[in-house]
């Protein structure tokens, strides 16, 4: 049930980004971002992965790549385990704050 929630919630802000590439008030591309992120299927790494080879080709692209390759990295355990460990992770940042 979760799953299909987060997708649902992910397709609206896909759309929202989608309608904000054509509208100028809204910034299109945090939404598309936001609505990738949500996104959950069993492909996404192989699409990520293309998405990236594609982007990466200019140079705002690798340093966008780039970017996202780091944030991942930071974030692997939430990304792997999900929810669960987000608690585990700001235990982690506060101790090395301390």
């Amino acid at each position: 049930m979760k799953k299909i929630i987060r997708n649902i919630f992910a397709v609206i802000f896909l759309f929202i980004g989608f309608l904000g590439g054509f509208i100028p008030i809204l910034q299109g591309w945090v939404f598309v971002l936001i609505g990738f992120i949500l996104l959950d299927f069993s492909k996404k790494e192989l699409l990520e992965a293309k998405i990236l080879s594609i982007i990466g080709k200019t140079k705002i692209g690798r340093k966008l790549a780039d970017l996202w390759a780091r944030v991942k990295d930071k974030n692997r355990d939430a990304i792997k385990y999900g929810g669960d460990k987000f608690s585990d992770i700001y235990k982690k940042i506060d101790k090395n704050v301390e």
